[in-house]
């Protein structure tokens, strides 16, 4: 190769002297062969290896390029392949030894990965074009799985140490596990399913992930120490090393026996397949710690990012649903039963929920009774106010089928101007007491006098009490609150989200059997008022803002296309 000698510098003295002295003593050689060396750092001190954080060995491709710097179509390892670098305490060596070359328009690139052909690993062939890629499968048991590291590209360079940095090429995920309620329980099996194989490609500026495919349930090394106590502090029980990918595919599947405190049974859980949330993303270099909450029905989890050696960080809730669960999204009847709606999964802070395609269907035969059933509503949440607990209406709300409208020119909350009563606003979206509301509306001499002069009362309050008759367990249909009513689009719509009344009409037409829904340009009004305005949402073209708003009662607001009033009910 023009302007290149990569002969070792001995054997280069051993030719001189079959003619001559290498040098006479008192004339210092000219040194032209300088030795590539490598002195890799970890960026954090943080790994799974000796005590000094790298492991103690490191595989090596390096590209020459003549003349110019590294071509990414055309480029080969023809200067290393592969090449297996060994620590040795903080000195690294490799044979045979390598040498910058003397041409200073020649450069070398170099990609590196540590462990040196690490169990599941295949580097990509010598004659591969561009940057490199390491094909790599995890190992199934936990214990033999590997903290892969690789470097971002340290290329085009021509003297000097190889100083490139390591980086966490995987996600670590631990596993842990505590337990509540009064029972003790032991689990019988635990897996997190997540992929089996991918490809990392060495990329401009790092390395990324392609190709991730594959399924298998890795199970923890440890099959001993998994009884949990009511009273036991959660406890590390598995820590892997897995595949990132660009959204969260893992699930986990775990059975456990609940037993008394004697050790008698009393009964078997088992869950397969259960979604981790979508948050945090498991990205590489990323350590999520995901913690299992056991109790005598279910099992939830806690996912929290940390740094890769500490288990703090924010966390996520996640909780499971079994289908006789009552739940967001199940259909409520006309007896004052419930069923299944599809719920599967809901994760606390990110309004995420899972929901079994396609929804179930209406259970029409009360299967406690043997007697037939409407459905008339559809629970949106799942918890009760104080005071319609005080009232006996303790499992939370259901929102009605049908929505009505008001005549713009009328005024969709009430048509008399000087209509002021004293319904507070209770901070808006923190307030449930839409029952308590109405009812104090409703004591007015000006609703006595004419109902219908407050229309969104009026559909709610009367006409849809006397279409649907409630249960008289309930409370009977009436205006949501504020806060009811940001909970129907929250927790049936899916929130600030794309295809919102969709999302709603979906629950809503499965529940009828019919096309049915909320409308685009409609302000759906609360109970709640606040002067001369009353407390609204509305939705944008396409369902996929809403608007929280206080919107004029009267007169009409020009702003207004129609008035939506939505019927609920607490039970």
């Amino acid at each position: 190769m023009k302007g290149m000698n990569f002969l070792l510098l001995a054997s280069s003295c051993l030719l001189v002297t079959a003619f001559a002295a290498c040098t006479s003593v008192d004339e210092p050689v000219s040194e032209p062969f300088v030795p590539i060396g490598f002195s890799p750092a970890m960026n954090d001190a943080n790994t799974r290896y000796a005590s000094d954080d790298l492991p103690a060995t490191m595989g090596v491709f390096a590209y020459l390029t003549e003349g110019g710097g590294f071509n990414a179509s055309a480029s080969t390892p023809n200067f290393m392949y592969n090449q297996l670098v060994t620590r040795n305490g903080t000195a690294w060596s490799y044979t045979p030894v390598k040498y910058w070359p003397t041409n200073t328009n020649d450069k070398v690139s170099f990609f590196a990965y540590a462990p040196h052909n690490a169990s599941g690993l295949t580097p990509c062939a010598n004659t591969q074009k561009g940057y490199p890629y390491l094909t790599y499968t995890v190992a199934q048991a936990e214990k033999d799985q590997t903290d892969l590291l690789a470097t971002a590209p340290f290329a085009d360079k021509n003297a000097g140490d190889v100083n490139f940095t390591l980086r966490h090429a995987l996600t670590k995920v631990t596993l842990k596990v505590k337990s509540g309620d009064k029972y003790v329980k032991e689990i019988t099996s635990l897996s997190i399913n997540a992929a089996t194989s991918g490809e990392l490609h060495f990329k401009d500026g790092g390395f990324e992930w392609k190709n991730v495919t594959g399924n298998y349930g890795y199970p923890p090394a440890t099959t001993t120490d998994l009884k949990f106590a009511a009273t036991d502090r959660e406890r590390e029980i598995a820590t892997f090393f897995l595949l990132p990918t660009a959204t969260v595919t893992a699930t986990y599947s775990i059975a456990y026996t609940v037993k008394t405190t004697t050790g008698t049974d009393v009964l078997t859980r088992t869950f397969s397949a259960l979604p981790l949330s979508s948050a945090p993303l498991w990205t590489a270099g990323t350590h999520i710690v995901y913690t299992i909450n056991l109790s005598e029905r279910t099992a939830t989890v806690t996912a929290g990012v940390t740094d890769w050696e500490r288990d703090t960080g924010n966390s996520y809730d996640v909780c499971t649903y079994y289908p006789d669960d009552l739940k967001v999204g199940d259909y409520f009847y006309d007896d004052g039963s419930w069923s299944d709606g599809g719920l599967r999964m809901y994760v606390t802070g990110t309004n995420q929920r899972q929901w079994e395609t396609p929804f179930p269907a209406p259970v029409l035969i009360n299967p406690s009774t043997g007697i037939s059933r409407n459905v008339i509503g559809i629970v949106f949440h799942t918890t009760a106010s104080d005071t319609d607990k005080a009232n006996g209406w303790t499992h939370g709300y259901a929102m009605g089928l049908k929505y009505y409208t008001g005549n713009k020119a009328d005024g969709s909350w009430a048509r008399n101007a000087g209509y002021n009563t004293a319904i507070p606003d209770g901070g808006g979206e923190s307030d449930f007491d839409g029952y308590t509301h109405c009812q104090q509306l409703m004591a007015d001499a000006e609703w006595t006098a004419n109902n219908t002069n407050f229309p969104a009362f009026n559909n709610t309050c009367v006409t849809h009490n006397a279409n649907v008759p409630a249960p008289a367990t309930t409370s009977g249909w009436y205006l949501p609150s504020a806060g009811q009513l940001v909970s129907i689009f929250n927790n049936i719509g899916g929130g600030v989200s794309n295809n919102g009344l969709t999302n709603i009409g979906s629950h809503m037409g499965k529940a009828t059997g019919s096309t049915v829904g909320l409308s685009n340009w409609c302000i759906y009004y609360s109970s709640n008022e606040s002067g001369d305005r009353a407390w609204a949402i509305m939705f944008y073209g396409g369902g996929a803002l809403i608007q929280r708003l206080l919107y004029a009662k009267v007169p009409y607001d020009s702003r207004c296309q129609t008035g939506g009033h939505i019927p609920v009910l607490a039970f």
